[in-house]
């Protein structure tokens, strides 16, 4: 069992980097002391107001207790529970607010808790050497639980493809900084410090006197990086952040942080984009096609439900990079509660729509003087044709006017029974279109208009659904096309005729 500990002026930031993980399905509220409330917020505010006359800059605590991956099965909430309040009664912690939360991110059981070092008058509880007390405890639990002493070498790592063994501490600092500031992208402070605690490494701002290696007293003013080591006697002084390779500086990592929290901007953007682009091309999609054509894009979905099987958390995971980002900050609509209205039991695609003003272009297409082609022709790429009073009226099923009909013929004698016999032979019914439907309709104008691209995206997307379901399409459309290649030839000979008599004449002039 091992003991991370974070000493901290910002009790929000420990709070946010807890909640951020329980947004997302990383983590659950595991119990809270407030000795009336189970509340976080109550517990949060009462934290505050147990150091609120404190001088001390860093009057709160952020501990996480880390156990061996071989104890997972013995390690139920409850056993996590006592573990923790054993631990904080041990460490003098137990009489104050406290928020306990278990973390399930990483391969190994751990939690993490939120503690107020200052007593009900504001008084610091542990004044220095919280590691050594804390060394001591851990033993004395792993021994009480009979849970295994946890080599620190070993504890928790989160990318087990990516493990390094290194000669020095000075090579597992260079290694796991540059990979939380260039990789991971740590936002903040307080994430980078607790990001870098759970690989067992320590980060120190020193503002004061320190030792040097002659026992001097010297003026400092910097960053300290070390390692959690399970005796805590490895190289207690740590190392200068100028020492390191990067010379990871305050400074330097500050400028970091606002590079790193542009590039999360852009890549939740990014993931917003793909978001949008999908629910425009779907009318209503089902959960697992969305998860589909996500991981396309290299994004996982995670959603979380409550007891009555109500989605009521959504958060979107990067896997290239990592990130991972709650509904509320890729935008409000994508929060559980707005957008579980996109999800139904099956994807139906929407059309590329096709306005009034784009009717006149597909009539056009259509080259038979045949009206029953024709109508099979319109029927087939989404228009409902209505036959009133001998005329044809035609409106495409995806145009939001759905009394908008355009005139299509006046004065034709036509057996009225023909236009609903073509519907019910191809399963049409113009009230509620199926996604069999939409694909049909999307295949046939993607033919019509010789789009090969979209052909393919069609089949690709649909697993090859519209080669196996649906009629051949060139022989709906061979008179069509047939009729169109011979008039586009009847209008170059035509166009030849004329010049060739231009030629003509301009000889006789001469």
């Amino acid at each position: 069992m091992i003991a991370n500990i974070t000493r901290g002026s910002s009790l929000n930031s420990f709070v946010e980097y807890n909640e951020k993980k329980v947004a997302i399905g990383d983590a659950e509220l595991l119990f809270c002391n407030t000795f009336y409330s189970d509340e976080v917020n109550e517990t949060v505010n009462l934290i505050r107001d147990f150091g609120i006359d404190n001088k001390a800059k860093n009057k709160y605590f952020h501990i996480s207790l880390n156990f061996h991956t071989d104890d997972i099965h013995k390690l139920d909430n409850e056993t996590l529970e006592n573990i923790t309040l054993d631990y904080l009664e041990k460490m003098g912690l137990n009489e104050v607010p406290f928020i306990v939360y278990k973390h399930n991110d990483t391969f190994h059981p751990h939690v993490h808790i939120v503690v107020s070092n200052s007593d009900y008058d504001s008084k610091i509880i542990i004044q220095k050497n919280e590691r050594y007390i804390s060394q001591r405890i851990t033993r004395e639990l792993e021994l009480k639980y009979n849970i295994k002493q946890v080599n620190s070498k070993k504890q928790n790592q989160k990318l087990p493809d990516k493990s390094v063994q290194f000669n020095s501490l000075k090579d597992e600092l260079n290694y796991n900084i540059d990979f939380l500031l260039n990789q991971y992208k740590v936002q903040n402070f307080a994430e980078f410090q607790i990001a870098l605690n759970e690989k067992n490494l320590d980060l120190i701002l020193l503002k004061g006197v320190v030792e040097d290696k002659n026992k001097k007293l010297v003026k400092y003013d910097g960053l300290i990086y070390n390692k959690v080591s399970i005796d805590f006697k490895q190289n207690q002084r740590g190392i200068k952040a100028s020492s390191l390779y990067n010379k990871p500086t305050m400074s330097f990592i500050e400028e970091k942080f606002i590079i790193n929290q542009e590039h999360h901007k852009l890549r939740r953007g990014e993931i917003k984009s793909v978001i949008d682009l999908i629910l425009t091309n779907y009318e209503s999609i089902s959960i697992e096609m969305f998860k589909k054509l996500l991981d396309k894009k290299n994004i996982g979905l995670n959603l979380k439900y409550d007891i009555s099987d109500n989605l009521v958390g959504i958060s979107y995971y990067d896997k290239l990079n990592g990130y991972k980002y709650t509904g509320e900050q890729i935008g409000k609509k994508y929060i559980a509660k707005n957008f579980k209205q996109n999800f139904g039991t099956k994807s139906i695609l929407k059309p590329e729509v096709i306005t009034k003003l784009e009717i006149n272009k597909y009539i056009n297409k259509f080259q038979t003087e045949n009206t029953y082609k024709n109508i099979e022709h319109l029927i087939s790429i989404g228009f409902n044709v209505n036959y009133i009073n001998n005329s044809l009226y035609i409106n495409h099923y995806s145009n939001k006017d759905k009394n908008g009909y355009v005139s299509f013929r006046k004065n034709v004698s036509l057996d009225s029974t023909f236009i609903d016999n073509y519907k019910k032979s191809n399963s049409i019914d113009f009230s509620n279109i199926t996604e069999k439907n939409v694909l049909f309709f999307n295949y046939n104008k993607a033919v019509l208009d010789n789009n090969i691209d979209y052909i393919n995206k069609l089949n690709k997307d649909n697993n090859n659904v519209v080669n196996q379901n649906i009629k051949n399409i060139d022989v709906l459309f061979q008179d069509t096309i047939i009729s169109s290649n011979e008039s586009i030839n009847e209008d170059d000979q035509l166009t030849a005729d004329i010049d060739k008599n231009k030629r003509k004449q301009n000889r006789k002039k001469f």
